[in-house]
């Protein structure tokens, strides 16, 4: 993977201040923390929260020694209304040492129990390091404004600068049509049948972009923001 440059990281802070000021108008302020418990501690009481994801569960991985962080956006009163965690992996193979073996899904204890991973036909060769997206979560009344996609690209923009990040990754209940609005340009059936982080029947897909893909998406996201101010 090609070195980030003195321009990319410009690119990405202009990125993060445009997203930042279009949340000042909706009277959000955005931060960032590095302990996940936090993280976890919020999703355990949040109305309308789905629970933990297992794979950015501190309480399963070895989730420190700034190898994770999660953002989120605060109202003036400081109420959090969303957020969104990150974990990073150093793999050669992300699916076959992650995915396959659940070491995804809790790494702090040795699997006693393994099944199976029924894996999707094609799925891509992703390595290096990766950093994994997860744990979103809108408040049920600031929905429909699409803060779960701004989030989003704001933890693709900032895993690229803090992470030294080659691929961001996220996972997707098949047939959902979000990682759409979060603009992913890549998506594959990932898992068939029995999914280790519900440990339920769910299929489920893997959406990524490397590192040149996000950065090119920050590079037309700022070009169209020029394109309507000058308008």
């Amino acid at each position: 993977m090609s070195a980030i440059t003195i321009q990319d990281l410009e690119n990405i802070q202009d990125f993060v201040g445009e997203t930042l000021a279009g949340l000042e108008l909706h009277g959000l302020t955005f931060e960032s923390d590095s302990n996940l418990w936090n993280w976890r501690e919020l999703l355990e009481s949040a109305p309308g929260a789905i629970g933990v994801s297992k794979a950015l569960d501190p309480e399963l991985n070895n989730l420190e020694n700034g190898n994770a962080f999660w953002l989120y956006a605060k109202t003036r009163t400081g109420e959090i209304v969303a957020c969104q965690a990150d974990r990073l992996v150093i793999t050669d193979d992300f699916v076959g040492d992650y995915i396959a073996t659940h070491r995804l899904f809790g790494d702090l204890r040795p699997i006693i129990n393994h099944y199976t991973v029924r894996l999707g036909d094609r799925y891509p060769q992703i390595s290096g390091r990766v950093n994994l997206g997860g744990g979103a979560w809108v408040h049920p009344e600031w929905r429909g404004k699409n803060l779960g996609g701004i989030m989003s690209r704001l933890a693709r923009a900032i895993s690229v600068r803090h992470f030294l990040a080659d691929y961001f990754v996220t996972f997707m209940a098949s047939g959902r049509n979000f990682g759409v609005e979060c603009g992913f340009g890549n998506k594959c059936q990932i898992i068939q049948g029995r999914y280790p982080g519900r440990e339920a029947d769910q299929d489920m897909d893997l959406l990524w972009e490397c590192r040149r893909e996000i950065l090119e998406q920050i590079s037309q996201d700022i070009r169209h923001h020029e394109k309507e101010v000058a308008a």
